[in-house]
């Protein structure tokens, strides 16, 4: 059998994966976001604190970026994303992005947020805990959030 041959199974697979790997599935996942170049898509400011980012990613690759969660917030509930899209908090200390429904919100009127909103995000409820501490305030959930907050 020459080489050529032995090739051809191996170029058909690889013909069959290569456009598989190209296809989105699943949820839509978080981008970074340019401190000082990416605009929040509410207040139109530039994000300048990872600390207290947000984002909203659609199926579509479409990113809105927030400057603040207050901003996402306010966002969200003028404008319903598309099915599919995932939102995502910056944890206040690391600045790894969380799943905006995963997270432990500290909303306290002394939290220095960029747009006044009073909101952080942490990972653990512990590390919330903590953040009040030096921020006294009330701990929440994303659906609380919701319900309770208003921009």
């Amino acid at each position: 059998m020459s080489r050529f041959a032995a090739l051809v199974p191996l170029l058909a697979l690889g013909i069959l994966v290569l456009p598989a790997g190209g296809c989105r599935h699943g949820k839509p996942q978080p981008v970074d976001i340019v401190l000082s170049e990416d605009s929040c898509a509410e207040c139109r400011m530039a994000v300048s604190d990872l600390k207290f980012a947000a984002e909203l990613v659609t199926t579509a690759g479409h990113v809105d970026y927030f400057d603040d969660i207050g901003c996402l917030i306010g966002f969200l509930r003028k404008n319903p994303p598309p099915s599919g899209s995932a939102a995502y908090v910056a944890d206040f200390n690391s600045g790894e992005w969380i799943e905006q429904t995963q997270a432990y919100y500290l909303r306290a009127k002394s939290l220095p947020t960029p747009m006044s909103y009073g909101l952080a995000a942490f990972v653990s409820e512990i590390e919330a805990q903590n953040a009040a501490q030096r921020w006294p305030g009330k701990m929440l959930g994303w659906g609380e959030l919701m319900r309770e907050f208003q921009p």
